[in-house]
């Protein structure tokens, strides 16, 4: 052995020594009896088969304002901007915006993107679409009704004007999806061309809607190549199919289809809070609002937190939705912009609730009248029975349909309404704008509070989300002091799947075709030796 490798051998660290020596003893034994692994990655599909429980209305732009409607459409149209899973606003047809100014909205658009006709996307094709909707007067363009104008700037730049400091503009550009200038002066828009990760095939009415995977989107491409979407109203129905593997996924609400699903190994079910809040609506009229009394007694604070402490929520849940939702504690949730994490729920006191009743002179009790739509009937039964220990008789009214429903809330003989909201800008306002403030578009019992209209005109003027988020915030602290509306729940969203897929439940509660997957099997080779060695001699 030459000097040179004597010198090298002395020089090896001591555990380098063990490590080779140790190959020795663990070639033949330890390591060669180590398999491959497998692991369950994102992978391509053929095909996939959506469930709906109902038939898109038509195409953008000419559509009313119908969630599955838009959902389905915003797989081959897109907007500047959308929401992400957790419903916050990330960069989609925009790559980036800023503000000159509190009325300007200077958009740059992402480049290198073309609708599926094969024209370019251009600044000019964003005014053309906010311009084209006005005119037409698309029950859309109500989203874009703050905007005073669009001005183009070059070909990947515009500046969206608008009437006031609008703060919440790119929430609601979520809903305005950019059609193509050329496409629609040329061919109108009964062919849906767009820049979305699908393309538009086909659409039976009452039977599918068919897409398939743009392969030259500008962005990441989707995994499902094909999807189609089947209309299915009756949930049974939907089930069924599901258990057939005739539908791949599907939302569904009934707990107890729900139930006969649980025991098939093949489907994966999994849960979503929604981000509607179902609650009470007490009358603030001053005349007798449904009661048996001359003056209007919920517009004394301590009735009303009677009301509250008086229901026993976890008894409501279980009686009304066979326990497939969560308390509310205020009247947004959590996934919701300017919702208040400081804020809790009243707990159930039926003696408070009682010594309320008697500081507000009626121990003897009261005579009241609720109101909802026809398919809340078990709720109002629930509330009906657990009012009664508070000695409150409660009448029932419904509406069949919601043009019957305000038309009774019109007349003011009710106490309290029953209702859901659901901000579906992903931003509180929404609520504090129609419901909560004296003007509000939806303020269907006459509540006025001097605060909230102040904050509500603070939200809605500044572009700085810290302040508005304390603005909107200490809204749901006002009402939540003075029980001006009754939190009740919050429904669960279930979501049945193949197990061959790969879901993430999203906070909007959408199933968006373009984030699918399948299940793929992944060979993981077994550990090279010098991991190996590390790993059991603990270098």
């Amino acid at each position: 052995m030459s000097q040179n490798m004597k010198s090298f051998l002395v020089a090896l660290p001591l555990t380098l020594l063990v490590v080779v020596g140790g190959f020795f003893a663990y070639s033949g034994y330890g390591y060669s009896k180590l398999k491959d692994t497998t692991r369950e990655v994102a992978g391509e599909g053929n095909e996939i088969k959506i469930g709906t429980p109902s038939e898109i209305v038509g195409f953008y732009p000419d559509i009313e304002d119908d969630e599955i409607t838009s959902n389905i459409n915003s797989i081959f149209l897109e907007g500047l901007v959308r929401f992400d899973k957790n419903f916050r606003i990330e960069p989609l047809l925009a790559e980036s915006w800023n503000n000159p100014d509190d009325k300007t909205w200077k958009i740059y658009l992402k480049k290198n993107v073309n609708f599926s006709d094969g024209s370019a996307l251009k600044a000019s094709d964003i005014k053309f679409t906010f311009d084209y909707l006005k005119e037409k007067e698309y029950p859309m363009s109500d989203y874009i009704s703050a905007v005073e104008e669009v001005k183009v700037v070059d070909d990947y730049t515009v500046d969206i004007k608008t009437k006031e400091p609008y703060p919440i503009l790119m929430n609601k550009l979520t809903n305005i999806f950019i059609l193509s200038e050329k496409n629609v002066t040329e061919n109108g828009i009964e062919k849906p061309i767009g820049t979305g990760p699908y393309r538009y095939v086909e659409w039976v009415k009452g039977d599918h809607l068919t897409v398939e995977r743009n392969e030259k989107y500008h962005g990441k491409k989707p995994m499902i190549k094909k999807v189609t979407f089947l209309p299915i109203e009756k949930e049974p129905e939907l089930a069924e199919k599901i258990k057939k593997g005739e539908i791949d996924i599907a939302s569904l609400s009934s707990n107890e289809v729900i139930d006969k699903l649980k025991e098939n190994n093949k489907i994966v079910i999994s849960t979503q809070n929604d981000y509607g809040v179902t609650f009470l609506m007490p009358n603030y009229d001053t005349g007798s609002a449904g009661t048996d009394q001359v003056t209007n007694p919920l517009l004394n604070k301590k009735i009303r937190k009677a009301l509250y402490y008086g229901i026993d929520i976890d008894n409501f849940i279980a009686a009304t939705t066979e326990g497939t939702a969560s308390p509310a504690g205020q009247l947004t949730t959590s996934a919701i912009f300017g919702y208040n994490s400081a804020i809790k729920r009243y707990p159930y006191d039926l003696e408070k609730a009682k010594l309320l009743l008697k500081e507000a002179g009626y121990e003897n009790g009261l005579e009241m009248t609720a109101l909802a739509f026809k398919s809340r009937e078990k709720d109002l039964i629930n509330i009906t029975e657990q009012l009664a220990k508070l000695n409150i008789k409660l009448k029932t009214e419904y509406g069949e349909s919601p043009e019957e429903m305000f038309g009774k809330a019109a007349e003011k003989n009710f106490s309290f309404i029953l209702l859901n909201w659901a901000n579906s800008s992903g931003d509180t306002s929404d609520l504090v704008d129609n419901i909560l403030a004296t003007e509000g578009s939806s303020n269907l019992v006459g509540y006025s509070n001097g605060e909230i209209d102040a904050l509500s005109k603070k939200a809605s003027s500044t572009l700085d989300m810290k302040k508005r988020k304390e603005y909107l915030g200490e809204a749901m602290k006002i009402t939540n002091d003075e029980a001006a509306f009754i939190p009740l729940l919050v429904q669960k969203v279930f979501f049945v799947s193949s197990e061959k897929l790969i879901f993430e439940p999203r906070a909007d509660s959408m199933i968006k075709a373009e984030s699918l997957a399948t299940k793929k099997i992944e060979i993981v080779k077994k550990t090279s030796f010098l991991n190996y060695m590390l790993k059991n001699i603990g270098l």
